[in-house]
């Protein structure tokens, strides 16, 4: 009950009490008494009605306030381009149809009828940076098909990513130049490009180190004896396609490894398998599967000892090894 609501009712209480007054002092005098009460009483009723009314419970639509957003609330859009299997694979979040139309427009003027999935999602929880975000989004999406399998795009506010395995170092500078000048003075171009048969130790090493930390305490698990990925193995691998889609087109190696019980023919048998069906997990949520090798170890490459259950455990893994040179 709010302060206006309670002044009311402290006067309501006070011409009651009033009346009462009137009432007891005037009680030998009936026909003055009937009189006070005959005004007093209904007066009263008529008070009590109209507090009822003005400050009782409202509807719904009275109640609830209408939400305005303020537009510096709201989150940028985000675009990406990539490259997968000669298909454009379109990603990101716009604010409205009429951004994702044009999108779509120039994605089919560009790639052709059939040639680019549609991925994109509308908010109305995005807006727009300035009147110069879409126009420098279609001049950027060119880029898309310029580096080889995985390479692409990725658009925000202020940046755009640029990334995948190009032939030469002349390629790496002119799709860089094209990004910059497409891109224009208020967007920064960040350049995850790299060389075939030019990529260096460390960043091998750099990339290594990216699956390593993804992989490390987890265990992509399958059901007992069979190469069948559990619920909880699938979120795993959902996670390392992200960390494989921040450097694409470096190929890595998926190995399967077993603890020691059992025949060795069988846990090779049974690692291969299981790196497979890892691989061809990958493949369908979108890595590119000429970069992805299978090869299941068996029990040949402990990490911890067979004798105990903890290392029985760790020993039947899924790894990701990046093969030193790319194809």
């Amino acid at each position: 009950m709010n302060s206006g609501a309670l002044f009311l009712l402290l006067w309501v209480v006070i011409l009651g009490v009033l009346v009462w007054v009137g009432y007891r002092g005037l009680q030998n005098n009936r026909l003055k008494s009937a009189g006070v009460l005959g005004i007093g009483i209904p007066l009263f009723i008529l008070l009590c009605a109209m507090c009822l009314w003005r400050h009782g419970p409202s509807s719904a639509s009275d109640s609830a306030p209408t939400v305005v957003i303020p537009t510096a609330a709201l989150a940028a859009p985000d675009l990406a381009a990539r490259l997968l299997d000669g298909n454009v694979i379109l990603t990101g979040t716009l604010p409205d149809q009429e951004t994702k139309n044009k999108v779509l427009a120039r994605a089919k003027e560009l790639y052709g009828e059939g040639k680019f999935v549609d991925n994109l999602e509308i908010s109305n929880s995005r807006a727009l940076p300035n009147a110069d975000w879409v126009p420098k989004a279609l001049t950027l999406l060119p880029l898309a098909t310029q580096a080889n399998n995985e390479g692409g795009i990725a658009l925000d506010a202020k940046s755009v990513t640029v990334k995948g395995l190009v032939d030469s170092d002349e390629a790496k500078a002119k799709l860089i130049a094209e990004a910059t000048k497409n891109a224009g003075a208020n967007i920064a171009v960040i350049d995850n490009v790299l060389v075939k048969g030019k990529i260096t130790a460390a960043q091998t090493a750099d990339f290594q180190a990216r699956l390593n930390q993804m992989i490390a305490g987890k265990i992509v698990e399958f059901e007992t004896g069979k190469d069948i990925i559990t619920p909880r193995g699938k979120e795993i691998l959902d996670q390392m396609v992200q960390v494989l889609g921040q450097v694409p087109g470096i190929p890595v190696e998926v190995s399967g490894h077993t603890d020691a019980r059992g025949a060795a023919a069988m846990n090779v048998d049974l690692s291969q398998r299981r790196a497979a069906a890892c691989r061809k997990y990958l493949i369908e949520k979108g890595v590119a599967g000429e970069r992805l090798s299978a090869k299941g170890y068996g029990a040949n490459k402990p990490i911890a000892d067979n004798n105990t259950p903890e290392g029985l455990q760790k020993n039947r893994r899924i790894e990701f090894t990046v093969v030193k040179e790319a194809k």
